[in-house]
């Protein structure tokens, strides 16, 4: 807390002035907020709607240059908070967004708001008036009063700061009693005094202690962190979003870690039509991270277009919406950048920023892009960890599988750290075409992704050919050069290690100390990971010679690959070394450079004479060039004690299906599935040609037979086929069942399971169908009950089967109250 000497005021001035900052001894302690740290109290403290005073003095440690909240409570609308802007500016809510104050960097300031029940607001600065406004207008209902973050539920919009003397009034303050305030050290006598908090203790459970005997506690996040006063700045800790691993000797915010493997040689030109390799998954670190993005081993498979000169290349992007990536594709320093940016089939197993339901152990997702960034796909439903749905007019992913599902906020899997892979492969495949409604102008590649794991192997989804297309209409340049046209090319692998926090201490000698999350990876017993292994391409005969004949027969679809249509890639680990501010960090350059094995059909990293799960130092102490490992115990306590995870704080987000849909006739009620990130996944079953992302074509009905009656030969034939030889060495993960997907009777092939809403879920919840399934419509498309049945998931009680005749046509029809398909009569004798 802050003792702050008495200052006479010559005159109270109720228009706009500056201020001088407080220069007034002081001593004692304050809190200190930051990233990681916020407080919280039981109820909404402040009486928003009636009369009210907030007072305390407020320290910032450093600009962020984003939007901070120093205090907040409510909810929109009008809602309430004091805090800053990216430009220092102070804020007083919704209603008083700009005060026309500023806040002072590392000098203590302090702020008064008081507020008649009439909506007549004042702020004062250093105990001077400094402006005021009327029709203040404020939310009494939300979140209680929380105290460095937002109202909102994640409480975001964290200050970086130290807090004191927090006081807070059901009355108005005059002038007088104001400056008062700004004199005292202690003002706890009011019988108008709400609560008092002066920050220099904190009880036996953590709690910082309310003075003015209410009893208003204040709960914080992490252990609390009192500072000396006297000079804040010196103490506590920076957080850092990004940086702390760097391929190139750049400060903060330059580019990623790429841990890389190069083809020694590219793969043969014509085998060009599918590319497909194993990356290793298992878990980063013991707990989750914030602010975290790390991308396991994957490719960027781009439209082969080596022919293709500069000029041509550097206009590819003009149309595009990425900034960044028009102007690095147009630059003519790039010289043909732009064919590598314009479209790619990308994704894989990580932990994205992007993410809601933070895991441990990575998730999948995949991800492909044209135009240059301007639309990514990676479900039927949204795009790379989007929240907002994908719009009609984009759509071009669709589900193939009727066994797994492909949520927005990505696929989980079954734990396990013994180092199980996930085999991935894309597969050009020559499927009906349905681009009539745009001109049929798009080509026949079909880029179909499968996957092999323990419990799912198949196909899951393929790119409709228009997708790549549709960015020539407003940048005909791009016109043939696209990868429903063209094989594609790749020139290795790689690991993006994109975004990871650290924190940064300097103590009062100058020394600087960082820290880095608990990192850790698992080797064998001759010290070796690999992160992945067995990179392969195909020709356009691995599958088969005459595909699309065989997909249109009576004859069952090859179940592997043809082995002398596939070329095995041999693999050269590439290894940058390691910088954090700009330096070098020598320990982990050495164990990240990136090697190959096994005759370079394996790359990833070394710790000779270790097994099992390793760790990379976590702290490090700055010298002139570089930064060396210490022990935690040498480093300051503050450091040690910071921790890059949030406890306990569940993501409020829902992805929900945009109206559109519904315009798609769906085929059953919705079902819920738990996965282990602990989200519940909804999800119904829709007929394939019926998927809402088949809308914006606008399918004929040869266009829906001839699709319809491929996606039944494919479920069946590749129900249990991955288009890929198991891995060489190590076995697979599993992915999680909450994923896993039964067809419901009637409904066996020829339907997909889409999602429609994730969300974060409390409590385990049964995977449970919902009792009723929509008849089948359009009985001439498909006139045989298939006769293998699939297991079906559990069943709600009392279903009923009846059978339903048209001629010799049979369906059987379940639910708890089933009915007949239009033009169809129910057999009699039934109930």
């Amino acid at each position: 807390m802050r003792k702050i000497a008495l200052l006479v005021l010559s005159a109270i001035l109720i228009l706009p002035s500056q201020w001088t900052n407080s220069n007034a001894a002081a001593e004692n302690f304050c809190l200190t907020l930051s990233d990681q740290q916020y407080l919280e109290a039981s109820s909404r403290l402040i009486p928003l709607d009636s009369d009210f005073t907030i007072e305390f003095d407020f320290y910032l440690k450093q600009n962020s240059r984003s939007y901070a909240e120093i205090i907040s409570q409510g909810g929109q609308p009008n809602s309430f908070f004091i805090g800053i802007d990216p430009n220092l500016g102070i804020r007083a809510g919704d209603s008083w967004l700009n005060t026309g104050a500023q806040m002072p960097l590392k000098k203590w300031t302090r702020i008064t708001l008081t507020r008649t029940s009439n909506g007549l607001g004042n702020l004062y600065i250093n105990g001077r008036p400094f402006n005021m406004v009327k029709n203040y207008t404020l939310n009494n209902l939300g979140t209680a009063t929380r105290i460095g973050a937002q109202y909102d539920p994640s409480a975001g919009e964290r200050i970086d700061g130290c807090i004191d003397n927090l006081t807070i009034w059901k009355s108005v303050r005059t002038p007088t009693e104001i400056t008062q305030d700004y004199s005292l050290k202690n003002v706890n006598t009011d019988t108008n005094l709400i609560a008092f908090y002066n920050f220099d203790t904190t009880s036996t459970e953590g709690l910082i202690q309310d003075l003015s005997g209410a009893n208003n506690s204040l709960r914080s996040l992490t252990p609390p962190e009192l500072l000396p006063v006297s000079d804040p700045s010196d103490y506590g800790l920076e957080f850092k979003n990004r940086g702390a691993l760097l391929g190139s000797s750049t400060t903060e915010g330059g580019p990623s870690y790429y841990v890389t493997a190069d083809l020694k040689s590219p793969f043969p030109d014509n085998f060009r039509s599918g590319f497909g390799w194993y990356s290793t998954a298992w878990s980063i670190s013991s707990s989750q991270i914030d602010n975290f993005q790390l991308g396991l081993s994957s490719t960027w498979i781009v439209p082969d277009n080596s022919t293709v000169g500069e000029k041509t290349a550097q206009k590819l992007c003009k149309t595009g919406t990425d900034a960044w990536v028009k102007s690095a594709a147009s630059d003519p320093k790039s010289g043909t950048y732009g064919l590598y940016l314009f479209q790619t089939i990308e994704g894989s197993l990580g932990w994205w920023g992007g993410e809601h339901f933070r895991t441990v152990f990575p998730k999948y997702m995949a991800n492909v892009t044209q135009n240059c960034y301007s639309s990514q796909l990676a479900t039927p439903g949204w795009g790379f960890f989007s929240e907002k749905p994908t719009s009609r007019s984009a759509t071009g992913l669709i589900q193939i599988s009727n066994q797994i599902l492909m949520p927005p906020d990505g696929m989980t899997f079954a734990e396990d750290n013994s180092a199980p892979q996930l085999g991935v492969t894309w597969h050009a495949l020559n499927l009906p075409r349905f681009d009539r409604a745009f001109g049929s102008k798009a080509g026949d590649n079909s880029w179909t992704l499968f996957m092999n794991t323990s419990n799912f192997k198949g196909p899951v989804a393929f790119v409709a050919p228009q997708f790549w297309v549709d960015g020539s209409i407003s940048n005909p340049i791009q016109s043939n050069l696209t990868l429903d046209k063209r094989p594609g090319a790749t020139g290795g692998l790689a690991s993006e290690w994109a975004s990871i926090p650290y924190y940064k201490y300097t103590d009062t000698n100058g020394n600087v100390y960082t820290k880095i999350p608990e990192i850790q990876f698992p080797v064998d017993s001759n010290g070796n990971f690999a992160i992945s292994r067995d990179f392969k391409s195909y020709s356009n005969k691995a599958i088969s010679s005459d595909f699309k004949s065989a997909l249109a027969g009576t004859a069952t679809l090859p179940l592997t690959p043809a082995k002398t249509e596939t070329a095995l890639g041999a693999l050269n680990g590439n290894a940058p070394r390691v910088f954090q501010d700009g330096k070098t960090l020598a320990d982990v350059s050495e164990t990240l450079a990136a090697k190959d094995f096994d005759n370079g059909n394996a790359y990833g990293f070394s710790a000779l004479g270790k097994s099992g799960m390793i760790k990379l130092p976590q702290y490090y102490l700055e010298s002139i060039s570089s930064k060396r490992k210490i022990q935690e115990s040498e480093a300051p306590k503050a450091l040690a004690k910071s921790t890059f995870t949030t406890p306990d704080r569940r993501s409020p987000f829902v992805y929900q299906y945009p109206s559109w849909w519904d315009s798609s006739p769906k085929a059953s009620d919705d079902f819920t599935t738990q996965l282990n990130d602990g989200s519940v996944v909804v999800y119904r079953w829709y007929k394939f040609v019926d998927q809402p992302a088949f809308q914006r074509f606008e399918l004929n009905k040869t266009e829906k037979a001839t699709l319809q009656s491929a996606a039944i030969k494919m479920q069946q034939d590749w129900a249990n086929s991955p288009m890929m030889a198991n891995p060489s060495k190590g076995k697979l993960v599993a992915f999680d069942s909450g994923l896993l997907a039964s067809p419901p009777k009637g409904l066996e092939y020829g339907y997909v399971p889409i999602v429609v809403k994730q969300y974060m879920g409390f409590s385990p919840i049964q995977v449970t169908p919902t009792p009723t399934l929509i008849p089948t419509p359009s009985p001439t498309e498909s006139s045989v009950i298939l006769p293998t049945p699939a297991t079906s998931q559990t069943s709600a009680p009392k279903n009923i089967t009846i059978t339903c005749t048209k001629g010799k046509l049979v369906k059987k029809i379940t639910a708890i109250k089933p009915t007949c398909p239009k033009s169809y009569k129910k057999k009699t004798g039934q109930k």
